[in-house]
């Protein structure tokens, strides 16, 4: 458990405190800690009960799985240390702790953050004094004067000393024998490093040629796409292209011949209503003649994605273009047998060909897109 956790579980508990620190009366017990306060002479042992709790946990994936979560169960206090007559505490260093034993007898092992708790018993002005031992204890295993610590310590010492000795009385065959092997090992080493080496150079030389054939590859393939692109520019240029300038040129030339120069004729009067309603006739038969053009083009193989997306924008729009102007030339018809004009019947032919303007402006825009990706500048249909 995080000593967060526990900091947080113990503040939530009302308990004061500036830092905490593992400590216990000198018994080893883990789960305790000192509640320091700098600014109070007065300190906490407190004895923290820990337990588990099952959750269920939903990992990266979505997975849930049961997993056991250290919690804290409950805590109480151990011990209350008041320094406000302590002047002096002595202090026994050992490996991973220390041993506090205050002039009033009380006694706390504090086994962490030994400067930290130094700093605070010399801000309550306890001074200390580092307990003396004689040659003997201040070697490792018998500073505590513990037996089986003693018993461990001398044993490994010795272990440690004969070692050294067996190391010191080597026979001359058994020194050239070590030698011969450490001999062998290095030569053995270096095998192995100039080994690596040639396999380095061998792998970084496979390594250029395989980036040097796919950038073969790759201005092979640039070439060829290069190639195919001039040869779909040059089929677009025979083959697709006119289709779209004869449908073009022939939308102008209708609307010229059949819609503008009826309605002039009728406004300057050297064309009457029968003749300017046979016009409006054929003009849509023609658009239908149209419509049918732009539904059955065939779309080219080598048109890409984008390419399909361009010709379906112009061909939707150009269709709805030319019925838009039909349903203004139906209206003209309706004028013209019944040779009575209304402003209404105006503003709704007006508003028809302004409709069609846009859609027709939608479609020339994705085609001269389209001409734009095959080189090809639009050329009027004679």
């Amino acid at each position: 458990m995080k000593e967060q956790e526990i900091i947080d579980y113990l503040k939530s508990k009302g308990e004061i405190f500036d830092f905490i620190a593992g400590a216990d009366l000198n018994k080893f017990e883990g789960n305790q800690y000192a509640l320091i306060n700098q600014d109070s002479s007065i300190f906490k042992l407190v004895s923290v009960k820990k337990g588990k709790r099952k959750e269920m946990v939903t990992d990266s994936k979505g997975k849930k799985t049961e997993k056991s979560i250290e919690v804290i169960d409950d805590y109480d206090t151990v011990k209350t240390f008041d320094l406000h007559n302590t002047a002096n505490v002595e202090v026994d260093k050992f490996a991973v702790s220390r041993l506090y034993t205050f002039d009033n007898g009380e006694v706390i092992r504090i086994n962490e953050k030994f400067n930290e708790f130094d700093s605070y018993l010399s801000s309550q002005n306890v001074s200390s004094s580092l307990k003396e031992r004689k040659w003997y204890r201040k070697i490792l295993g018998f500073r505590s004067a513990t037996p089986w610590k003693m018993i461990l310590a001398t044993l490994f010492t010795m272990a440690i000393l004969f070692l050294l000795f067996d190391l010191a009385t080597e026979s001359s065959a058994e020194k050239d024998t070590r030698i011969a092997a450490e001999k062998k090992e290095k030569a053995d080493a270096e095998k192995l490093i100039k080994d690596a080496e040639k396999q380095k150079a061998k792998d970084e030389a496979a390594e250029k040629a395989r980036k040097e054939e796919e950038k073969k590859l790759a201005a092979q393939e640039a070439e060829k796409q290069k190639q195919e692109k001039a040869a779909n520019a040059k089929t677009y240029a025979s083959d697709f292209a006119p289709i779209t300038e004869m449908q073009i040129g022939n939308i102008d030339t209708h609307w010229d011949n059949l819609w503008k120069a009826t309605f002039d004729g009728v406004s300057n009067g050297t064309m009457d209503n029968f003749t300017a309603y046979t016009n409006m006739v054929d003009l849509s038969k023609k658009y239908d003649g149209l419509k049918d053009s732009l539904n059955n083009m065939e779309t080219p193989e080598y048109f890409d994605d984008k390419d399909r997306e361009l010709l379906e924008k112009y061909k939707d729009n150009m269709s709805t273009m030319l019925s838009t102007r039909q349903e203004g030339i139906e209206k003209a018809k309706e004028v013209f047998d019944s040779n009575k004009l209304t402003p209404s019947d105006v503003e709704e032919i007006k508003s028809k060909g302004k409709l069609s303007e846009s859609f027709m402006m939608q479609g020339l825009s994705a085609l001269t897109e389209l001409n734009s990706n095959y080189g090809h500048e639009y050329k009027k249909s004679e």
